[in-house]
């Protein structure tokens, strides 16, 4: 009789262990004013051309807002002598705040640390023995909510002044 209820709690914590990771991952996959600004922010300092999936349509009317900014630290790196993976940075401690909410449009204060991000064993490697430089990043992005998605707008990191 003990063996039969120690198997039916058994069962009942699996169980209930598969529908709390349900609910996380449906929590985790909701879109938000917060989720828009940081994963823009990566894809920003990273160079990656999905920063576009983050922006809104105002910004990418102008011409290739992503492709000249993109170019233009190609070249800024050339003139070094350096490939475009040599000026990647990654961010850590990313903390966001909303300062300013409205129903369809947010201000968000973004503040983290960047370090060059060549690969992420480096940023590991530097922060461990104290190599390399960490810059703050303190910006306030304006956020819109476009076609039931969160987008980006305004001038984040100075993006339309960069081209």
């Amino acid at each position: 009789m003990g063996q039969d209820n120690k198997g039916a709690i058994f069962v009942i914590v699996i169980l209930l262990g598969i529908f709390l990771q349900i609910f996380l991952i449906q929590a985790d996959s909701m879109d938000s004013p917060s989720r828009a600004v940081i994963e823009f922010s990566k894809a920003y300092f990273t160079f990656d051309t999905d920063m576009s999936d983050r922006l809104c349509s105002r910004i990418l009317e102008n011409e290739d807002v992503i492709g000249d900014y993109i170019y233009n630290a190609g070249q800024e790196a050339s003139a070094k002598g350096y490939d475009i993976g040599f000026l990647k940075q990654s961010l850590s401690h990313i903390h966001t705040e909303i300062v300013e909410p409205d129903d369809t449009s947010v201000r968000i204060h973004l503040t983290a640390k960047r370090r060059t991000g060549i690969n992420p064993a480096f940023t590991w490697v530097a922060t461990l023995f104290r190599l390399g430089q960490t810059h703050e990043v303190d910006e306030y992005i304006d956020v819109v909510q476009e076609d039931g998605q969160w987008k980006v707008c305004g001038s984040p990191f100075s993006l339309l002044t960069d081209v």
